[in-house]
C-alpha cells in the first residue's frame, strides 16, 4: 500500500495457483461494496490510460495490479453520496469469477462522471515490490 496526495494506493496481486501456465491481459475490474459484502458502491474503478500488456504466469507465479482509491471526502457531499464500504469487490482481467477483500472504508455511492472513487492500472509482471 502507498500513498499519493488524497488517496491510497492497493496493489492487487494475481497467483497462478494452477499446475499449468495462464496468461493475463489488460484490467482487473475493481468496485466499492457495501455492507452486506455484495451491492456495488458507486461506479467501478476507471481504467488508466496506460496500455496493457500479455502476462505469462507459470505455476506459482504472480502479477500485480495498482488501485488508486481516493479520499471521497475531497468530493462535496452532496455530489458524492458518502457510504461505509466493507470491501473492494475484484474481478481477474477476462474472469467473471470475483473476491470480495475487506476494506472498511467510505465509498461514494454516486454513479457521477465528475467522481473518480477508485482507478485500475494494467497487470504487469511481478507484486510490484
Amino acid at each position: 500500500m502507498g500513498a499519493a496526495a488524497g488517496s491510497i494506493i492497493l496493489t492487487l496481486v494475481f497467483t497462478n495457483t494452477s499446475s499449468g501456465p495462464c496468461t493475463l491481459f489488460g484490467f482487473p475490474g475493481v468496485s466499492y461494496v457495501g455492507a452486506d459484502g455484495e451491492t456495488q458502491v458507486g461506479s467501478a474503478a476507471v481504467r488508466s490510460p496506460r496500455p496493457g500488456q500479455t502476462v505469462l504466469l507459470k505455476p506459482g507465479q504472480s502479477a500485480s495490479s495498482q488501485v488508486r482509491a481516493a479520499n471521497v471526502r475531497n468530493y462535496p457531499a452532496e455530489e458524492c453520496e458518502p457510504t461505509p464500504v466493507s470491501g473492494i469487490r475484484v474481478y481477474p482481467p477476462g474472469d467473471t469469477g470475483s473476491v470480495v477483500l475487506p476494506r472498511a472504508s467510505t465509498g461514494c455511492a454516486t454513479s457521477s462522471p465528475n467522481v473518480t472513487q477508485l482507478d485500475v492500472t494494467p497487470v504487469v509482471p511481478g507484486t510490484g515490490d
